[in-house]
């Protein structure tokens, strides 16, 4: 019985081992459609404080540069059509889909994803008209890396006016530096500090802007970079 045992326990560790995740050099012959089963056995071997920068690296892995994500900058939400936006992207190139999210998620809206990443890259950083909407076309924020943006600043101030029309103030108030693109609402930082992202049209006036503080309104407000660690501090 022992001899028994002892063959049960070395079937299961044969099949055990067929399981675990395959070699580097397997993983790349496999790298443009990763198994199910590589993801699961990956995630579970991830310890809590890695979730983060695990799923910004699997998206990363999974987009392949191909996405593009956009934030409304004029017009209502319910008139954005996913049809209409891939239509007008394919400006830049052969469009695969455009996705509008429920809800935005730190202000942005929604991403149309190319069939090439050169024709993503082309289309960054851009304002683009549909109708009575305006959308500004950027990374999203789990792309970022310790490079900053070079055409972004970020904003922060407790005491910027928590009205309808913050963006217009901002929009208004940057453009004095140089064409402002856009303004992104990130949310609330600690329960009070309201956070944005302008960006510039071109990247002297984010240049000449980070490290400083400016008043807006008799409100103080500090200029950051825009990279990963900032972000997401």
């Amino acid at each position: 019985s022992k001899r028994a045992s002892a063959s049960s326990n070395d079937n299961n560790d044969s099949s055990d081992s067929s399981s675990s995740p395959s070699s580097p050099r397997q993983r790349s012959d496999t790298e443009s459609s990763p198994s199910p089963s590589s993801d699961v056995s990956s995630s579970a071997s991830r310890s809590p404080d890695s979730n983060y920068g695990s799923l910004r690296n699997q998206t990363r892995f999974n987009n392949y540069g191909r996405r593009v994500y956009f934030a409304l900058q004029k017009g209502a939400r319910y008139e954005l059509v996913e049809k209409q936006i891939e239509t007008v992207f394919t400006a830049f190139g052969a469009v695969k889909c455009a996705r509008i999210y429920n809800r935005p998620r730190k202000g942005i809206d929604g991403f149309i994803e190319f069939l090439c990443a050169n024709s993503a890259s082309a289309s960054l950083n851009r304002t683009v008209v549909m109708g009575q909407c305006h959308i500004v076309t950027l990374k999203d924020w789990s792309e970022l890396t310790e490079v900053p943006e070079p055409k972004q600043i970020l904003l922060e101030s407790r005491y910027l006016p928590h009205v309808y029309e913050k963006e217009m103030v901002l929009r208004s108030f940057f453009n004095k530096f140089g064409c402002v693109q856009g303004v992104v609402f990130l949310g609330y930082k600690g329960g009070d500090l309201q956070r944005f992202v302008i960006i510039f049209r071109d990247s002297e006036p984010a240049l000449d802007l980070i490290g400083s503080s400016v008043k807006i309104l008799s409100s103080t407000v500090f200029i950051k970079e825009v990279t990963d660690k900032t972000v997401h501090e």
